[in-house]
């Protein structure tokens, strides 16, 4: 049996879907996960603590998808510098 493989959204406001606010994923991650043997499961981001412990358990992994709403300078600790990879020969 494939390991599921959650999937963060994104929230789709009510004025950019033309309806209603929607969750979203691209579908190259979906498609990532069945390549790498996974089967994906969205998790939309409702902001409700008490579902995690219901959520999480079943999961084999967990996936966030970029997206440009995503600042990392806005978030606390500040990014760790990286150091530079070894040159190559």
């Amino acid at each position: 049996m494939r390991p599921l493989i959650g999937l963060t959204t994104s929230m789709i406001p009510a004025q950019e879907s033309g309806s209603m606010e929607r969750f979203s994923v691209a579908a190259l991650y979906c498609r990532a996960v069945l390549a790498a043997g996974g089967s994906p499961i969205f998790v939309p981001g409702l902001g409700d603590a008490e579902a995690v412990p219901a959520i999480f358990p079943p999961l084999g992994g967990l996936l966030f998808p970029g997206c440009p709403a995503l600042e990392p300078t806005r978030h606390d600790p500040p990014p760790t510098p990286r150091p530079a990879p070894p040159a190559c020969p």
